[in-house]
């Protein structure tokens, strides 16, 4: 995609409104809105392969998955009982 198509993508990722679709619409030709699709499948597969390579460039088992284990934690069972806190006496197995 070239600089021109980037600044035609730009805009019609501007149209915010329905009714800025219909006025683009209608002041445009079909032309216009076959080259509409095909830059926004464009930009799409761009960012799918860009998504792909940014996931090859980190390791394999080199994720850095603190947080996620940070999270999950507080739902993971242990031998003591729950622990995210909510533990107590009255809870515990006989």
């Amino acid at each position: 995609m070239n600089d021109h198509d980037k600044g035609n993508l730009e805009f019609l990722m501007s149209l915010r409104t329905e009714q800025d679709w219909n006025d683009w619409w209608e002041a445009t030709t079909e032309d216009d809105h076959q080259y509409a699709l095909e830059l926004i499948v464009a930009a799409r597969l761009e960012l799918s392969v860009r998504t792909y390579e940014l996931l090859d460039e980190i390791p394999a088992g080199e994720e850095d998955l603190t947080l996620a284990k940070q999270v999950l934690s507080r739902y993971t069972l242990t031998n003591k009982g729950i622990s995210n806190g909510n533990y107590n006496e009255k809870n515990k197995r006989a």
